[in-house]
């Protein structure tokens, strides 16, 4: 009789589609170093969500990871910036935050938590000043009040949001929160269990792409064994994927032969060599192909630094292309769009 009700259940399973595996961008300043305390605990719980790979901001501009790979957020699924052992270190620079803002308008996504949540004012997408704290030895039960209006919101699946959710029975991580200041310029989503005004989790539609800051001493990740624990795991895991499907800003760069450097033009990540090479690029799923040309091309062009920005859809593969860096995206017409939002801007401001 078990066996009998067994193999439908068996058969139901195999038919369910299978969530392909997340592929998250890890901001860690830290490398090439080992990791930190707190900071590697959120990267082992990543890495139960998908591929992960560490990167931290390279001098020469864009993500650095092992290695001398160089990458561009639009290459990942979720880019995600946890820091939980010290405020000082999630200051990133102006070029990478600048970077991270540029493809976050673009429709890209971030996940910031813990005191990595200050890099919000150096993007210029959040105007109010954040409280900054660093680490404590201090036990603090730590969870949400989720506001009535976003109970239904996806993060928040499979929690109960009638009553407080509690994520962590210590709640010691370097923080960043909205304590003693105006509130966030974002949609607040829950207050936190202390009553105290930490307004600790906030969504920013931002451009074409979104945000989510998780603060306070909620994203304490190094309790392994807490009580607490299944709920954070299912809210990280709820916000991980929930990002991932709104991302609309997706791109694999083509890394030409020889030296390249990394460059953002017209919102468009590039790796451009010293001179124009033929290249041959197989196609995935993505639509358009930008390039950058040393002369302006028959279609539209847009002239930067001694060069062009061309694209074309992707109608033919493999793509054929003479150009000093290709990158493939998953958008049509990005540079276009991307230039036209440029001159709305300059318009307005002129008016």
């Amino acid at each position: 009789m078990l066996l009998r009700h067994l193999i439908p259940l068996l058969w139901l399973n195999a038919l369910m589609p299978v969530q392909a595996q997340l592929r998250i961008g890890s901001i860690d300043p830290a490398l090439p170093k080992e990791t930190p305390k707190r900071n590697a605990a959120a990267l082992a719980s990543a890495r139960t969500q998908g591929s992960v790979f560490r990167l931290k901001p390279a001098a020469a501009g864009g993500w650095q990871a092992d290695g001398r790979r160089i990458y561009a957020p639009e290459e990942f699924d979720v880019v995600w910036y946890h820091e939980g052992d010290g405020p000082g270190a999630a200051l990133l620079g102006e070029a990478a935050c600048e970077d991270l803002r540029l493809y976050v308008l673009g429709g890209g996504v971030l996940l910031l938590s813990g005191a990595a949540g200050r890099i919000l004012n150096g993007t210029g997408v959040e105007t109010s000043p954040f409280r900054i704290l660093p680490p404590s030895d201090s036990a603090f039960t730590s969870g949400v009040l989720v506001r009535e209006k976003y109970r239904h919101h996806p993060i928040f699946s499979g929690l109960d949001t009638g009553k407080p959710v509690l994520l962590t029975a210590f709640g010691g991580n370097a923080l960043a929160d909205f304590y003693g200041s105006s509130s966030p310029t974002g949609d607040l989503l829950v207050e936190g269990n202390a009553g105290l005004g930490e307004r600790s989790l906030v969504e920013y539609r931002f451009g074409q792409g979104r945000i989510l800051f998780v603060g306070w001493r909620l994203p304490d990740f190094t309790t392994d064994r807490d009580l607490y624990r299944p709920n954070l795991e299912q809210l990280f895991g709820n916000i991980l994927n929930y990002l991932s499907r709104e991302n609309a800003n997706r791109a694999r760069m083509v890394s030409p032969p020889g030296d390249n450097r990394y460059t953002r033009i017209y919102g468009v990540p590039f790796l451009r060599t010293a001179g124009p090479v033929d290249l041959s690029i197989e196609a995935d799923a993505e639509k358009t192909a930008a390039f950058l040309t040393d002369t302006a091309g028959t279609g539209e062009s847009f002239p930067v630094e001694g060069a062009y920005v061309e694209e074309m859809p992707v109608e033919r593969k493999p793509v054929s292309v003479r150009a000093l860096g290709p990158t493939l995206l998953s958008k049509e017409k990005p540079v276009s769009r991307f230039a036209a939002a440029l001159q709305a801007e300059q318009e307005a401001v002129s008016r």
